[in-house]
């Protein structure tokens, strides 16, 4: 049977130092117990905001699903990485066909909020993009020592013999490559850069992340040939009712494929030709 979510359409009020917001009343902040779907024009992408399994799906063109997992993991100080899912259960405000905002809230410590936003190339385009916009309110008084961390396991035509390779700045780490063929997935931090970054092989990150206390990345920035992964790592002091506000977008280029119908007249024409070859008498 089909899952089917209740909206609660009830102003929301948001507290932030003692500063109240009455969102309008046509924004909504229900709890989703399953996964987002968000589709835009020949892409697809799939969120499960309260699970560890976090955005698991995106397809481009029509081709199948390139992506295992990416999430987003936290700490505040020096303990241990935890996904963001366990900072409460998700609310979700502004859910259209192509777009998403998620936002957990640790009363009275801060606020996390993702906003994503999907933009299909069109069929026959090869490519799409995601942007995805962070936003973390310090709700307390005092200062909070917070560290977000991007985990990501994208599998281009599989898991393994894809290459990854990221760059830096001056300011930081910025951008990264993952290629496989003809199969490519690029992200670009607009601001701020990263502080940390890390190439590994699927899984060792994670693990390294929700295993070991206070665990930075430890910016390896390229892999060849594997089931590779990146990682990003932000740190920041926020002070009390400030915020850490990150801004990228990332971009799937995959290798045209023909429609089937086109392939079946392909695949027909090709006989054809080998019929007549067959045929065709020898001089």
């Amino acid at each position: 049977m089909e899952k089917t979510h209740s909206i609660s359409r009830k102003p929301v009020e948001v507290s932030v130092i003692g500063t109240t917001l009455l969102l309008a009343a046509t924004i909504f902040s229900p709890v989703l117990s399953g996964a987002i779907t968000l589709t835009d024009n020949g892409s697809k992408a799939m969120i499960d905001p309260n699970s560890a399994a976090g955005m698991n799906w995106w397809d481009v063109d029509g081709v199948n699903n390139q992506l295992q997992k990416q999430w987003f993991y936290y700490r505040t100080g020096g303990g241990l990485a935890q996904p963001i899912n366990t900072i409460s259960a998700a609310s979700i405000l502004n859910l259209s066909g192509n777009q998403v905002s998620v936002i957990y809230t640790s009363p009275g410590s801060f606020s996390l909020q993702v906003d994503y936003t999907l933009n299909g190339g069109g069929v026959g385009s090869g490519n799409a993009l995601i942007k995805e916009n962070i936003s973390i309110l310090n709700l307390g008084t005092g200062s909070l020592d917070f560290h977000l961390f991007q985990y990501s396991n994208f599998d281009l035509l599989g898991p393994d013999h894809d290459s990854v390779g990221i760059a830096t700045t001056g300011s930081g780490y910025d951008s990264v490559v993952q290629w496989q063929g003809a199969f490519g997935i690029t992200e670009g931090i607009i601001s701020p850069a990263a502080n940390r970054a890390e190439a590994a092989l699927a899984f060792s990150t994670e693990t390294s992340l929700t295993t070991i206390p206070g665990y930075d990345l430890n910016n390896n920035l390229s892999l060849l040939d594997g089931d590779v992964t990146w990682s990003f790592q932000w740190d920041n002091v926020i002070a009390g009712g400030d915020g850490l506000f990150i801004f990228k977008d990332k971009s799937m280029t995959i290798a045209p494929v023909p429609e089937p119908s086109s392939i079946a007249l392909m695949a027909l024409g090709l006989a054809a030709i080998r019929l007549t070859s067959r045929r065709r008498p020898v001089k």
